[in-house]
C-alpha cells in the first residue's frame, strides 16, 4: 500500500495550501508546537536536526553566496516582523539585550521566581522546565530561588508566565501588575 502523503502531488498542494491558507498554517503550527512541548522524543529529534543543520550548512549556502545573503534577509525580515508585531517577542529581546548588555542589571533588579545568572562564556545546563540540554550552552540562565540547581532556559519563560516585570519596571499610569507576565 502506498503511503499517499509521500507522493510528490500530496506534497506539493500541501506547501500550496499551507502557504496560502492562514487557518490551515495556523492550525498546522499549533498541533507542531503542541507535540513539541509534550513529547521529549519528538522534541529531542528536532532539536538535532536543528542542530546539525546548524553546523553543517546546506552545500547551496557554501556554494552560491547569493543564496546565503536571501536567506539572512528573510529572517532578518521575519525577525523585524515578529518584533513589530508581537509585543511579548519584543519584551523579551529587550529584556534579554538588557541582562546581557548590562550585567548590573542582573543584581540591581530583585525577581519573584528567579534570578537570571550572566555567564563570562556559554555555559551547559538542563532547563529544568523543557528539559532541553541548550546544545553549545547559554551565557543567559534564569535560576530559580526556590531551587538554586536547576536553571531555566529564556524559552519557556513567557509562556509559564514566569517572567515577571521586575518591581522597578511600572512608571507612574502604568496599569500593569509588578508580577504578572509580559506583555
Amino acid at each position: 500500500m502506498r503511503n499517499i502523503c509521500a507522493t510528490p502531488e500530496y506534497r506539493k498542494r500541501w506547501r500550496e495550501r499551507y502557504g496560502n491558507d492562514p487557518q490551515f498554517r495556523e492550525k498546522n503550527l499549533r498541533r507542531y508546537r503542541e507535540r513539541y512541548a509534550n513529547d521529549p522524543q519528538f522534541r529531542e529529534q528536532q532539536r538535532r536536526k536543528a542542530a546539525k543543520q546548524w553546523l553543517e550548512p546546506e552545500s547551496a549556502f557554501e556554494q552560491d553566496p547569493e543564496a546565503y545573503r536571501l536567506k539572512k534577509h528573510q529572517n532578518a525580515e521575519r525577525a523585524r516582523e515578529m518584533y513589530r508585531e508581537r509585543v511579548e517577542y519584543r519584551w523579551i529581546k529587550l529584556l534579554r539585550n538588557r541582562l546581557r548588555f548590562t550585567p548590573r542589571y542582573c543584581d540591581e533588579v530583585v525577581w519573584a521566581l528567579h534570578k537570571p545568572v550572566l555567564y563570562p562564556a556559554k555555559t551547559n545546563h538542563t532547563c529544568a522546565t523543557c528539559g532541553h540540554a541548550r546544545y553549545g550552552g547559554l551565557k543567559l540562565w534564569w535560576q530559580l530561588k526556590n531551587e538554586p540547581e536547576k536553571h531555566d532556559c529564556f524559552g519557556p519563560l513567557p509562556h509559564r508566565g514566569s517572567v515577571e516585570r521586575p518591581p522597578d519596571h511600572n512608571k507612574k499610569g502604568d496599569e500593569t501588575s509588578s508580577t504578572g507576565a509580559a506583555p
